[in-house]
């Protein structure tokens, strides 16, 4: 790569790196999940690799955690510190397998789109493990593409290892696998009775070194699980995280869950599909999700890079290479959704991710039309533009990238969170006050992992039961010290706990003890109230 070409690589990784960290300083809470993956690097950080095993998550990111922890003292800011790091370098492996698949100019353009696709950037924000997962994922699809290329045993191992980590980093990676058995028979295919033994070759070279540094955890599953499964989900149905079966951190999204948003009317239409049984419905749902996770500009450029190649003919085995992923990927989010009811955006943004190469395509096809209608250059100008081995960035595409950034940086850099602050500060608040008042070692809280995560419990439960006595056994079977729920929102499905609940310090009650109160301005029009509660024995 030449020094020009490489300074403005290097420059996008700085915009890339930048832009992520200003959405982390607007971001003043964790995530859903992110109480899991502390806890679990918590695990990590004492020693205790047994516990931290056992946890349902992978356990690559909360490893990477507790890494780092040492050099910020602080387990949500290492976290966020792994996700931007990860998040920024998926500009790198995108750009080199677009470059090698496509060309120099549209793998710019594809890497430019990354760094600024909103959903990727807000990830890239949060104590997650999504991003990390994106750069293995990414990685391991480039160098799949460059042992297919040059038949180095080197690349296939490669491969096969990232895979790996892939893997521990979220259960989905396994389809990588998959995917690389079914890309290096079918790929050449009518060479495939010359070569088929060197094929079988290759394929146990992946897999060995994919077993080789995933091996431990599988076995550790059927320890624990006593079957031969990919992740540790009860169920054992689900290859992503997706499936909400397992533990009280996933089962946030359960339907009498006043802590979460309301998203009941999707429930009902999916509920409604799978009873029909309406499989186009689903189709239909998914293809919307994944036009929200794109973003609309972008998924605009995909189509135009899809069907509108004017400027130069790609080969079309790399858009098969990338289809292939995207259609395993997309098929078990189906299939989960079918199963699960569920689908989230930060799910798709895997498969987002591999349609930027072609969104980099329309970035250079637009150029073309641009230069003829606004430049008057020739076709023979504009084919010698495309073909260039490099990165030069014309008029047009400077121009397009800027509109673009306009579009995409205002949904991006949007504070989030701001609305739950109440979560962090009635958190902050209970740790104070349990030190002072209660200062036992471990406890736990009923209704927000936000309020756990900041008060120091050692674990936190989603809120159960339709009605105040169904509520009080069901806390009270699990010996939780601690009781916080939003007044409306919990009004909806448990009236009775809300009318049974003392709402001030005067107001007796047999079971539960009020603490403390915080007013949440969710909108101008839309105002709530957190309570909290000490639970008596």
């Amino acid at each position: 790569m030449e020094r020009s070409d490489r300074n403005k690589l290097l420059l996008l990784c700085l915009f890339t790196f930048v832009i992520r960290l200003y959405v982390i300083t607007q971001t003043p809470l964790i995530s859903t999940d992110s109480f899991a993956f502390i806890q679990n690097a918590k695990h990590f950080s004492h020693g205790e690799f047994t516990e931290g095993l056992k946890h349902p998550f992978h356990p690559l990111y909360s490893m990477l955690t507790a890494l780092f922890k040492p050099a910020f003292n602080n387990f949500e800011t290492s976290g966020e510190f792994v996700s931007l790091i990860f998040g920024t370098l998926t500009i790198f492996p995108l750009f080199f397998l677009t470059k090698r698949i496509f060309s120099r100019r549209v793998a710019f353009a594809a890497a430019f789109i990354l760094a600024i696709h909103p959903f990727h950037i807000r990830l890239s924000a949060d104590v997650m493990s999504d991003v990390t997962y994106y750069f293995l994922y990414v990685t391991a699809i480039w160098t799949l593409w460059i042992a297919i290329e040059k038949n180095k045993w080197f690349h296939y191992i490669l491969t096969g290892a990232l895979a790996g980590l892939a893997y521990l980093t979220r259960p989905e990676g396994i389809e990588l696998i998959v995917i690389a058995i079914i890309v290096i028979f079918l790929m050449k295919i009518r060479e495939l009775p010359k070569d088929g033994l060197r094929r079988i070759g290759r394929t146990c070279l992946i897999l060995a070194s994919f077993l080789f540094v995933s091996f431990w955890y599988i076995f550790l599953i059927h320890e624990q699980t006593g079957i031969w499964q990919f992740t540790m989900k009860i169920s054992g149905k689900a290859v992503t995280e997706m499936d909400e079966t397992s533990t009280p951190e996933e089962t946030m999204r359960e339907e009498n869950n006043p802590a979460v948003k309301d998203w009941s009317d999707d429930r009902v239409r999916l509920e409604e599909y799978r009873n029909k049984p309406d499989y186009i419905g689903f189709i239909a749902y998914s293809l919307n999700e994944f036009l929200k996770a794109s973003y609309y500009p972008i998924f605009l450029l995909v189509l135009l890079g899809i069907f509108w190649r004017k400027e130069q003919k790609y080969p079309r085995i790399a858009d098969l290479y990338l289809l292939a992923f995207i259609a395993l990927h997309f098929f078990i989010l189906e299939r989960l959704l079918i199963t699960r009811l569920y689908m989230s955006v930060r799910h798709l943004t895997t498969i987002v991710i591999l349609t930027l190469p072609w969104a980099g395509i329309g970035i250079i096809s637009m150029e073309g039309f641009l230069l003829r209608k606004f430049w008057n250059k020739t076709d023979t100008d504009i084919i010698r533009s495309a073909d260039s081995t490099h990165m030069n960035i014309s008029k047009p595409i400077l121009l397009l990238l800027l509109a673009l950034t306009i579009l995409t940086i205002p949904k991006a850099v949007k504070p989030k969170r701001f609305d739950e602050l109440a979560l962090k500060s009635s958190g902050k608040w209970l740790k104070e006050w349990h030190k002072a008042n209660d200062n036992s070692p471990d406890f736990q809280v009923i209704g927000s992992e936000k309020i756990a995560y900041y008060a120091g419990a050692d674990a936190w439960y989603p809120l159960q039961g339709s009605d105040y006595r169904t509520t009080l056994n069901y806390i009270r079977s699990l010996k939780v010290k601690y009781l916080a729920f939003y007044l409306k929102k919990t009004e909806r499905i448990n009236s009775e706990l809300v009318k049974n609940a003392p709402l001030d310090a005067n107001t007796p009650n047999p079971d539960l003890i009020f603490l403390n109160q915080w007013t949440e301005y969710l909108d101008k029009n839309n105002v709530d109230t957190l309570c909290l509660f000490k639970v008596k024995y």
